[in-house]
């Protein structure tokens, strides 16, 4: 019996021929009350390269109607499927990966941030498209600006930089803090005396910890226990030509200044610590 298609989507994958780019069309289909998943070609002709063997798949699709990762349903228990690269320089077959059998309670993605997130009885994990990497168990959550991941494990609070996978910021889950990115490669860490205090409760604020994180090293420079941190912005049309950030530290005055990636740290590297952040 032949394959019904069910629904189409695009996904954008990295091809190993030039590393650019390319977007391709699949299909969800469905044989003898069995859901897989096919690659549809120019011509016409489909490929299987999810056998027909789940109750349901959830595509999650983006608003553009792209997904790069899919929920699968054996039962009643979930599991995870990426699509990232192509299969090698002499093809573009889409290369699937099998990212988590069908193994989890509940299964949500953020195809915007490419991060899935896994929960069973034995607790969360995090999935990330950018690295292809599964996390191991803790508490997680995308920060508010969607900026960055935020982890709890071992009383450690930890802030992830998504693209790179990496830990920008850490701190004991004993403090309440609250992370959110100020412009590019700058963020800003509240640090609160009261970790159950009311978030964002300006009599609790205690200190700020400001961070330039350098993706190419992979590497934190954190200047601790600064305050009256500001932003000043310059640009038009919604479109910021210039980001300037200024703060304070022991009645002192510091400052960043961001022109298209041309940066002017100032004094900023007299009084910021650098740190690789592990986990």
């Amino acid at each position: 019996m032949s394959a019904k298609i069910i629904k189409t989507i695009r996904v954008d994958i990295k091809s190993c021929r030039n590393f650019c780019i390319i977007e391709k069309s699949l299909c969800i289909i469905c044989r003898d009350g069995k859901f897989g998943v096919a690659e549809r070609y120019e011509s016409g002709r489909l490929t299987t390269i999810i056998n027909c063997e789940y109750d349901y798949i959830d595509t999650f699709c983006a608003e553009n109607g792209f997904t790069n990762m899919i929920a699968v349903l054996r039962g009643d228990r979930w599991g995870l499927y990426a699509f990232r690269w192509t299969v090698s320089s002499k093809s573009n077959k889409i290369n699937c990966e099998k990212v988590a059998d069908c193994e989890y309670d509940t299964i949500t993605i953020h195809q915007k941030q490419k991060v899935a997130f896994l929960m069973n009885e034995t607790g969360n994990r995090y999935y990330n498209l950018w690295s292809g990497k599964l996390s191991g168990y803790c508490e997680c959550s995308i920060s508010e600006d969607g900026s960055l991941l935020e982890c709890c494990s071992d009383g450690m609070q930890r802030w992830i930089d998504i693209v790179t996978d990496t830990v920008i910021y850490a701190r004991p889950t004993s403090r309440y803090v609250i992370g959110e990115k100020i412009c590019n490669d700058i963020y800003k860490f509240d640090v609160y005396y009261d970790k159950d205090a009311e978030r964002g409760d300006p009599d609790w604020h205690e200190t700020s910890d400001i961070v330039y994180f350098d993706r190419n090293l992979k590497t934190s420079y954190v200047a601790f226990d600064t305050y009256c941190v500001s932003l000043q912005t310059e640009g038009f049309a919604g479109y910021c030509k210039r980001y300037d950030v200024h703060f304070k530290k022991e009645n002192e005055s510091f400052h960043i200044s961001d022109s298209d990636y041309e940066w002017d740290f100032g004094k900023f590297f007299e009084i910021a610590e650098e740190i690789e952040y592990s986990w």
